[in-house]
């Protein structure tokens, strides 16, 4: 790498040029050793401390000159702008991802780890805190589209952010983007759309599970720094020059620029199918959740299993707790997960009408013609009712087969239920629609109306909120 070349050009330019050694010694074959340069030069800004910085760096091939006379152009342009907040540092590294490496370790004095393979010079000048980084590989003066790559090292993946900056701006430049070299389909709703797009997220599903990263970015994940990839690509289309890829890296650099703080709106865990459409982590976890759940049944049916052998051990488990006449027909603990599915069941579909309830309760009193406190009363009185007539079968399950408890459980429950939807449900009325006179029903007079909205706003009217609450969660939790 010409080094003294490159420190001319850029201090030439007004700005401040370092360089850094670094030594790779080879953990097989102990004789060989690689040894390279990196050169960086920094452009101070003028608004602000120099506490922030965004980096440009290049990895430096013989088929990588026009990024560097890229890179220099941007350099002595961005030299005449007074707008900038943030240290701008171009960076140009040696032998590939060994450079970045080194530069990285070094950057952030991470020398310890793996100080035997790769020794890395000390840093002479340092800029801020690294918030985002564009690596830049370009291998022609003409090119039809920017190939985005945003895979790092073990399938880490910058914030989305900074994948849709790139996608965004380009179309504005006149430049087209790609992903992992394949262009949006024209018709994506069509049937060869679609495989189209699932051939390119395979791609970089694929490339994640290799662990390698798709460009010298990927070692900027490591130190919590947004870094993504743009290589230029030749192909059958319109081509572009110097003047396109300048403003759009320079439309990027300002966007960085007004950077308040860190990404962290967007996503970190997603995959791409097409450049302008992402698949969130909330899609995709289905199915590896799907795939934990057997080893999960497995150890819950180990431990009923456990019960069930530890039960029929101990002879305490056939006494009945009101003499042993009846220790035939109490319910066992179930040895098998078929007893637990009416519960479970029974279970996720309360839960279920618990979650759509209040969206119902809201839009279906319109066409039933009644009024939305109404509705709520009815509602409350549903859904605690449907608890109380919870399957017998289930609640002996849990209730050790004691029938008195089963029944003192559930009327304690309608009680509740009774209680705490009649004195909400006319408080809510009263509130919402003060001149209805239907919230009468629930109360003969206005002095039992007032005398309800004063004790639910002093909160003794809690009291029969909770105690439904609290019977069903008796019920639910630990019946005896």
């Amino acid at each position: 790498m010409p080094v003294l070349w490159l420190k001319e050009k850029f201090t030439e330019l007004g700005l401040d040029v370092y360089s850094q050694n670094f030594t790779l010694h080879h953990p097989i074959d102990k004789v060989q050793h690689v040894h390279g340069e990196n050169v960086y030069a920094i452009l101070r800004t003028s608004r602000a401390a120099s506490n922030e910085a965004v980096v440009l760096s290049l990895p430096y091939q013989r088929s990588s000159l026009p990024g560097v006379a890229l890179a220099l152009a941007l350099a002595k342009s961005f030299r005449r702008r007074d707008y900038w907040a943030k240290d701008i540092i171009f960076l140009i590294t040696d032998h590939g991802q060994l450079g970045i490496q080194a530069w990285l370790d070094s950057y952030h004095h991470h020398y310890s780890a793996h100080e035997s393979v790769l020794y890395v010079g000390e840093l002479k000048g340092r800029a801020g805190s690294i918030q985002a980084a564009i690596n830049l590989e370009v291998f022609s003066e003409k090119i039809t589209a920017f190939d985005v790559r945003p895979e790092g090292l073990n399938g880490q993946l910058p914030n989305l952010d900074l994948v849709n900056l790139a996608v965004k701006l380009s179309p504005r430049e006149g430049l087209a983007t790609t992903l992992h070299g394949k262009a949006n389909h024209r018709a994506a709703h069509s049937f060869d759309g679609y495989k189209h797009s699932l051939s390119v997220m395979a791609s970089m599903m694929l490339t994640q599970a290799t662990g390698r990263p798709s460009g010298n970015h990927g070692f900027f994940h490591r130190y919590n720094i947004e870094a993504i990839s743009l290589v230029g690509v030749q192909g059958r289309g319109t081509t572009y020059g110097f003047k396109q890829m300048g403003r759009l890296l320079e439309g990027m650099f300002r966007s960085l620029n007004n950077l308040l703080e860190r990404f962290h709106q967007s996503f970190f865990f997603y995959l791409l199918p097409t450049t302008n459409r992402y698949v969130s982590i909330g899609m995709y976890m289905g199915p590896f959740g799907l795939i934990a759940a057997p080893a999960l049944i497995k150890v819950l049916a180990l431990w009923i299993k456990l019960s069930a052998d530890e039960c029929a051990s101990d002879t305490g488990c056939q006494e009945s707790a009101t003499g042993g006449s009846t220790a035939q027909d109490i319910t066992k603990i179930p040895a098998s997960l078929s007893s637990l599915i009416p519960l479970f069941l029974m279970s996720h579909l309360f839960g279920l009408a618990i979650y759509t309830m209040p969206n119902w309760q809201l839009w279906h009193p319109l066409y039933l013609n009644m009024a939305p406190p109404e509705m709520l009363v009815y509602g409350g009185l549903a859904v605690f009712f449907s608890w109380a007539f919870f399957p017998k079968t289930c609640w002996k399950v849990w209730c050790h087969g004691r029938e008195s408890v089963y029944s003192a459980n559930r009327l304690t429950a309608m009680r509740g239920a009774v209680r705490a939807c009649t004195r909400v449900g006319s408080y809510v009325c009263h509130e919402l629609f003060p001149g209805c006179h239907r919230c009468y029903t629930y109360n003969s007079s206005s002095d039992m109306l007032s005398s309800t909205k004063k004790q639910v706003l002093d909160g003794s009217a809690d009291r029969g909120i909770f105690s439904g609450f609290s019977a069903v969660t008796t019920l639910l939790v630990h019946p005896g």
